[in-house]
């Protein structure tokens, strides 16, 4: 199997990866693989355990004979093939009807955070805010030391603005983590606003979407949350009426 095929599927989108692991179906998930290899790659065809390593490469375990007793009763929603003796797997036109159902909105995502799992849910932010482009608005009422290690994820060539109000820690110790952050992350700008109560929601603001955050952002995976991310082009009066607010607030704020 072509490597870069393997790439391709570990470097999915985090809403590809949920969708997978999402799928209860061995059958629906083989198909699903086939299609993303097909679709994406152009790899028409795919062995059992190729379609297992994809699955690895995503972070999906599954059992492999769980994926060989599907194909088998696959009928006629999957064509085989003999390569050098050796059966390979390729989604037909049933299959493709067959998980219809199996679409990404790809305007409307939600992703749900656990409690005490604060690595996998930067892990999930890291995913989520790794390709975006352009400005960013990030609203969060209260800030903290950790807060730097999640406005770290955003691309360096993003110009980033933080809006907040109130710490709970020592403002000599945290002068000096933003020091330093300002040298590496030019591009980022800290904001505090002189009534905390103007802001509620804790929000991300890009270019085409915005992402609504349960938790704050410095304390994400220490309570159980959810991630909301919404395409702008699902609400652009919402999208517009939020950065309107943004900035608005953002004029009359502090720098630090």
């Amino acid at each position: 199997m072509v490597k870069s095929i393997l790439e391709g599927f570990r470097n999915l989108k985090l809403d590809q990866k949920e969708l997978l692991a999402d799928i209860n179906s061995p059958l629906k998930l083989s198909l699903k693989v086939l299609q993303i290899a097909y679709d994406d790659f152009g790899v028409e065809y795919l062995t059992i355990e190729a379609i297992l390593a994809c699955l690895e490469a995503a972070d999906i375990s599954v059992k492999q004979i769980k994926i060989t007793r599907a194909l088998a009763s696959a009928q006629n929603k999957i064509n085989r093939k003999l390569f050098d003796n050796i059966v390979k797997y390729k989604i037909s036109l049933h299959g493709r009807r067959y998980i219809e159902d199996l679409t990404t909105n790809s305007k409307l995502s939600l992703f749900y955070v656990e409690a005490n799992t604060p690595r996998t849910a930067r892990k999930k932010l890291d995913e989520l805010l790794k390709d975006i482009k352009g400005d960013v608005r990030v609203c969060d009422p209260y800030y903290g030391s950790r807060t730097f290690d999640v406005l770290e994820l955003f691309p360096k060539s993003s110009s980033v603005l933080f809006l907040s109000g109130l710490t709970s820690e020592k403002i000599s110790k945290l002068r000096s983590i933003i020091n330093d952050f300002k040298k590496e992350r030019p591009k980022t700008e800290i904001r505090i606003v002189n009534n905390v109560k103007d802001l509620h929601d804790r929000y991300i603001l890009c270019d085409d979407s915005f992402m609504i955050i349960g938790h704050g952002i410095k304390d994400v995976g220490n309570k159980d949350s959810f991630i909301i991310k919404i395409d702008k082009t699902l609400s652009p009066d919402l999208w517009q009426q939020v950065k309107n607010n943004f900035d608005h607030r953002w004029k009359s704020a502090i720098t630090i």
